[in-house]
C-alpha cells in the first residue's frame, strides 16, 4: 500500500465498538495508513503518512445501519459530502511493509480494532488513478467459502484469519 492512493468502500455499519476499522496498515507507530471509527470522538480518526498525529474528522451520519460511501484520499468524503481535507504531509512516499487489512488494523502480522460491516465493494486506485484492485464480496460455488473477488486481478481472496464471513442473499 501506498500512502497516496486512493481509496473507496460502500458499507453498512452491523455493530460497533470504540475503534472500528474501515482499512489499515502500519510499518511502526507513526508510519499509517488507516480509518477508523472513534466512538469516544464520534468520528472518524485518519492517518496517511509518517506523521506524530493522527487526524480527527467529525462526520455524523457514519453511525447508523444505512449503506455509505467512503472515498479517502487527500480529502474524506462520506456519501459525495466533504468531510475533511488533509492538513499534514499527505505526500508520504514511503510505502508500508505489511498488507493493507479490510475491516481491520494490520498492526505488523496482528489483527487490531476489527469491525463489523457489510462490505458491497472495496476500489483501490494508485497515484495515477488507475484502478488496481475492484473487491468484490463473494463465495466460490464449489466449497461455499466466502471472501472477496478482485475484479482487475481476477483473483479470488479468501479470509487469513479465523473468523468466519456472513454470506448474504445473492445478487445479480
Amino acid at each position: 500500500m501506498n500512502p497516496n492512493y486512493n481509496v473507496e468502500v460502500r458499507y453498512a455499519l452491523l455493530n460497533y465498538g470504540n475503534y472500528n476499522s474501515i482499512f489499515g496498515t502500519r510499518n511502526w507507530a507513526y508510519e499509517r495508513y488507516w480509518a477508523r471509527w472513534l466512538l469516544s470522538d464520534n468520528g472518524i480518526q485518519l492517518c496517511k503518512d509518517a506523521s506524530t498525529t493522527a487526524q480527527y474528522a467529525s462526520m455524523t451520519g457514519w453511525d447508523n445501519t444505512d449503506v455509505h460511501i467512503m472515498r479517502f484520499w487527500k480529502e474524506v468524503y462520506l456519501d459525495w459530502v466533504l468531510k475533511h481535507t488533509f492538513t499534514v504531509n499527505t505526500s508520504y512516499t514511503g510505502t508500508f511493509t505489511y498488507p493493507l487489512y479490510i475491516w481491520a488494523l494490520n498492526q505488523p502480522w496482528t489483527v487490531w480494532d476489527v469491525s463489523s460491516l457489510k462490505l458491497f465493494y472495496f476500489k483501490i486506485w494508485n497515484t495515477w488513478w488507475i484502478i488496481i484492485r475492484d473487491f468484490v464480496p463473494c463465495y466460490r460455488k464449489s466449497d461455499s467459502v466466502i471472501w472477496l473477488y478482485d475484479l482487475v486481478n481476477k483473483q479470488f481472496y479468501t479470509n487469513a484469519w479465523s473468523w468466519t464471513f456472513t454470506k448474504w442473499p445473492d445478487v445479480n
